[in-house]
């Protein structure tokens, strides 16, 4: 008996001869892969897949999951399992498994499935012994491949369109709040927390009117477009300071699609540029998104891909080149991604590379700045009165007048060390903390302490471009961290 296994992502055909015809269900034997199959299957010969296995790979444990949907949560086209196997390296063919547990959809609802070098033997028909039978493979590289006989050929063909739409239209993935870290495939976003809607978010009128027409607004109307196929892709890109609500946009979104009103209907994968680290991380996630689009990508700190000495006309990093080159033809286009929204954030502009920018890739660019005195006057409405008395002589424009050049996670963060300076030095009254005119001063110059920005910094925002600058945290010091921090003091 001769046995050739196809290596991975290569295509083989597996010839195993055998004299007899396929033995009892309960009587092959499973010491050997060769044996285990040729009992299941039988007579003189066993095919191997005729096309590459499906890839399931740019996504965490998809093909464990995608078998036991098929199989045992949602039971294909009356085929039943029979009995799932597997394969130890060191040990052989095996009945006992390992168990893996795993997110199976965007609630958080998991499930215990075998892991490792999976076999499910499936039959379809009145018993297992009278039945057609097959045998589908899940590899822990990420991909599921089908053994059959020769005349089940048609059945294998109609099971690997069932297998291939768990890449698609069936993926768990799909229509979820995702991220793709520095390893790894597509996963739900672990970190998925609080609510965050669009008339929560602070900015300068205009300006908000303008991303939210370019990302929820676009999103909406994204059905229509791809149906007419006119401008179903988009690129924008947020700048401006750190702390004034860039990556809040991202939550935004991300709740919408998660219980709002894009529930259902759109794709989100957040990541960073820090995790790009190499061409085919780049890759990875172009084809999830072409997967299960209509797809957003929201896409931090992209300034830090490409960055480039253009004067001498050479990249400082060959891999950040060709990271950067596989970005720009996914966006192009050289995987499908009609149906497609990029999301970048960076508060540096000027380090973006200049190919980026162009119009037909990220060339919306919108300037976040610096909240003005309506807007600071919102934050200290929103965040500074729950639990809270201030002292006779603090007034609302005494505190939005001292606050110029803060940026909205500053505001957040002042407020912040001002009940926590109240609390801790037992100042209250009435049952609340009572914040006085010192304590305020004493929190605002903490965080002076830590801002260097110019004068042309100081403005709303816009859709033009701006300058740099700098900010010297001493931890996270966005919008969005700096109101979590602010909510589990239970203020």
């Amino acid at each position: 008996m001769k046995t050739i296994f196809s290596k991975r992502f290569v295509f083989a055909l597996l010839v195993l001869t055998f004299s007899s015809s396929p033995v009892q269900a309960e009587e092959f034997d499973f010491s050997s892969i060769a044996k285990a199959l040729g009992g299941w299957l039988g007579e003189e010969s066993l095919l191997h897949t005729e096309s590459e296995p499906v890839q399931f790979a740019r996504y965490d444990n998809l093909q464990y999951i995608a078998l036991d949907r098929m199989f045992t949560e949602a039971p294909f086209d009356g085929w039943k399992v029979h009995k799932i196997a597997a394969y130890d390296p060191m040990a052989g063919m095996q009945i006992a498994l390992g168990y893996g547990e795993f997110q199976v959809d965007g609630s958080g609802r998991k499930k215990t499935i075998p892991v490792g070098y999976i076999y499910y033997f499936v039959y379809r028909g009145d018993s297992p012994e009278t039945g057609e039978r097959m045998v589908l493979h899940a590899h822990p590289y990420g991909y599921i491949e089908g053994y059959y006989h020769r005349k089940s050929l048609k059945q294998w063909t109609t099971m690997l369109r069932e297998v291939q739409s768990y890449l698609t239209v069936k993926n768990i993935y799909r229509f979820g709040v995702l991220e793709m870290g520095e390893y790894g495939g597509i996963r739900f976003l672990s970190n998925l927390s609080g609510t965050y809607l669009w008339e929560n978010v602070i900015m300068q009128p205009d300006v908000k009117s303008a991303v939210y027409d370019n990302t929820e607004g676009f999103l909406k109307l994204l059905p229509m477009f791809v149906d007419r196929k006119i401008g179903s892709k988009k690129g924008v890109l947020l700048y401006g300071p750190p702390g004034t609500g860039k990556s809040l946009v991202g939550q935004t979104l991300m709740t919408s699609m998660f219980e709002g009103e894009l529930k259902g209907k759109n794709t989100i994968i957040i990541t960073t540029a820090r995790h790009l680290t190499s061409p085919d991380r780049v890759d990875l996630m172009f084809h999830a998104a072409a997967d299960l689009k209509p797809t957003t990508v929201f896409m931090e700190d992209i300034d830090l891909l490409g960055v480039k000495n253009r004067s001498a006309g050479v990249y400082e990093d060959v891999n950040k080149e060709n990271v950067l080159n596989e970005l720009l033809n996914g966006i192009d286009g050289v995987v499908d991604n009609d149906g497609f929204l990029i999301v970048g954030t960076t508060n540096k502009i000027d380090l973006v590379d200049e190919a980026l920018l162009r119009s037909e890739r990220i060339g919306m660019h919108l300037y976040i700045g610096l909240p003005g005195f309506a807007e600071r006057k919102q934050f200290f409405e929103r965040f500074a009165v729950k639990k809270v008395i201030w002292g006779a002589d603090v007034v609302l424009e005494w505190l939005v007048g001292e606050t110029e050049r803060f940026s909205g996670a500053d505001l957040v963060e002042a407020i912040q060390l001002a009940k926590q300076a109240a609390f801790l030095s037992g100042s209250m009254q009435d049952g609340k903390l009572l914040i006085t005119k010192a304590m305020w001063n004493e929190a605002f110059e903490k965080i002076r302490a830590n801002i260097s920005r110019p004068e042309e910094f100081a403005g709303s925002g816009g859709i033009t471009h701006g300058n740099t600058f700098d900010l010297a945290p001493k931890r996270d010091r966005s919008l969005k961290a700096s109101i979590e921090r602010l909510e589990a003091m239970g203020f």
